[in-house]
């Protein structure tokens, strides 16, 4: 098949107004950079109107290469376009010429046939499924109108106040660990195989949800408001609307509950025996699965959030609609993205590689158009950074301590085993941490003494030189144990489990240590 022409800027870009020399320059330059797949570096003065201009120059962009692929794939189908196949494409070795030259033509005119039939025959199946998600759109907005939620939005918008959800034993027991070496499945993985449409697509990132839903306004103002299809992704905290989840509050309660529900496992309660044997036996009646999470009303949200005419692009409305058609918008949008023309998105979904993966955002072949880009080195090292102090430490030993001793007996062996290593590390940090400076200097007026320290000198300096840490991070994620320790501390200050004060400070360390450990990639700062 013949290279395509390169795209031309055109002379006159649509936009809102009649552009400026500076933002005719700006899309124009714009516009090449990503013809030539390029990394452009674009600054403007304030008020000189980026936004609007990036807009129109990308999007304007998007339309002229989905035109040129129409029309590459129409001559394909005809048969006027022929296929490269491998024997066309020149080789530089000298055996490879010589083993193509040995072919006879009646084969290579038969592989290049084949080819050429293959690539047609995908080709058509994508068009025909194209085809008919076009179609059951249009009938799904017919059916269910573009205006026919709106009238509900103010009533919908507020959620009923739900009573705390209370913990017990059975929500806290770490449940029976199969490590790596037995080959188990990720029972929390968010990996979804889903059969994405091959559509060149725009990814827009921005720090806040605000700067996200402004710029989502821009494009209904542009002159592409009316046939880009566009859909902003957000967290959990900002899209559920499972109110049993939500009351969590915390970030990363909302995102663990959010994929228990999805399990739908009945309740497994534990009886003791009279000779102390533990028995574990199903109830007749589980929590149950998330009921947001369900593929009718999945569908028809993914449906509706790309028809123009309802304006469910910012976070707001998505919600809305969400409520209306009783389907999850944190899954609906993301069910949604694959077929989006412009997706547009938080920096802390795009530059979190884990947090990238699980969503499902596909970088290859598409452009990613960063906002305050001046932002993007603190943005990182805040998404590859955290901070650990003495007193988290020292309190983490603690209640770890307490849960490991009220549930001993109910525990397989190999969690004994993970949560005793998990103690033995948390004393070994405690250890360093009341070594540090700042903790022997306490009440004294001192300067903060800051002391940098490789990842293997500091795990010298504590001890842990032989442990296995990826293994214990294997067993924190699979097993859930900070969210079944966090409900441990729920109960204990709601009274159900009773606090053993002689384990509150069993390393006698000082409570108000104040020794941090800050860990950003290979660097520890203590």
């Amino acid at each position: 098949m013949e290279q395509p022409e390169e795209l031309i800027p055109p002379d006159q870009f649509p936009f809102a107004f009649q552009p400026y020399e500076i933002q005719k320059a700006f899309m124009c330059n714009l516009y090449m950079a990503l013809e030539r797949g390029k990394v452009g570096i674009f600054e403007s003065p304030t008020g000189t109107g980026k936004t609007m201009s990036m807009i129109c120059g990308a999007l304007k962009w998007l339309c002229d290469n989905e035109q040129r692929e129409k029309e590459r794939v129409e001559k394909i189908l005809s048969g006027t376009s022929p296929v490269v196949t491998s024997s066309q494409i020149p080789e530089s070795s000298g055996n490879a010429n010589k083993s193509t030259a040995a072919e006879p033509d009646w084969f290579t005119a038969f592989d290049e046939q084949k080819a050429q039939k293959e690539v047609a025959y995908r080709l058509k199946q994508e068009l025909e499924a194209k085809l008919k998600r076009q179609e059951r759109l249009k009938q799904l907005k017919e059916r269910l109108g573009s205006n026919g939620w709106r009238a509900k939005k103010r009533k919908d918008s507020s959620p009923q106040p739900m009573e705390p959800v209370k913990m017990e034993d059975d929500d806290v027991i770490v449940a029976d660990y199969v490590s790596e070496d037995e080959k188990a499945e990720d029972p929390d993985t968010e990996e979804e195989e889903t059969e994405e449409e091959s559509i060149t697509k725009i990814y827009f990132c921005s720090r806040t949800h605000s700067q996200l839903t402004q710029f989502v306004r821009e494009v209904k103002k542009s002159p592409f408001g009316d046939n880009t299809s566009a859909i902003t992704l957000g967290s959990r905290q900002n899209l559920c609307i499972n109110d049993q989840v939500t009351q969590l509050k915390s970030q990363s309660l909302i995102n663990e509950r959010c994929l228990e529900l999805q399990k739908d496992k009945k309740k497994v309660c534990s009886i003791v025996k009279d000779d102390g044997s533990v028995v574990k036996k199903r109830s007749a009646k589980g929590d149950g699965k998330c009921p947001f999470y369900k593929p009718g009303p999945l569908e028809n949200f993914s449906a509706l959030a790309l028809v123009r005419e309802a304006e469910v692009q910012d976070i707001e409305e998505l919600v809305t609609l969400g409520r209306h058609l009783k389907a999850c918008p944190y899954y609906g949008t993301r069910h949604t993205a694959p077929s989006a023309q412009l997706v547009v998105v938080p920096y802390s979904t795009m530059l979190h590689e884990p947090t990238r993966r699980s969503v499902g955002l596909k970088l290859k072949g598409n452009v990613v158009v960063i906002d305050e880009a001046h932002n993007l080195v603190d943005s990182i090292s805040s998404a590859y950074s955290v901070e650990i102090t003495g007193a988290h430490v020292t309190k983490t030993h603690s209640q770890l301590s307490q849960y490991l001793e009220r549930y001993r007996t109910r525990l397989k062996a190999k969690n004994l085993l993970y949560i005793n290593q998990l103690l033995h590390i948390l004393t070994c940090l405690t250890k360093v941490l009341a070594e540090s400076p700042t903790s022997r200097h306490k009440g004294a007026q001192h300067e903060e003494d800051i002391k940098l320290m490789r990842l293997n000198d500091f795990l010298f300096s504590a001890a842990l030189d032989h442990v296995n840490l990826f293994k214990i991070l294997k067993y924190c994620e699979r097993s859930q144990i900070s969210r079944k320790l966090h409900g441990f501390g729920k109960m204990q200050a709601q009274g159900t489990v009773p606090v053993s004060a002689q384990l509150q400070f069993p390393l006698q360390a000082n409570p108000s240590l104040s020794g941090s450990t800050q860990q950003s990639g290979s660097t520890q700062q203590s």
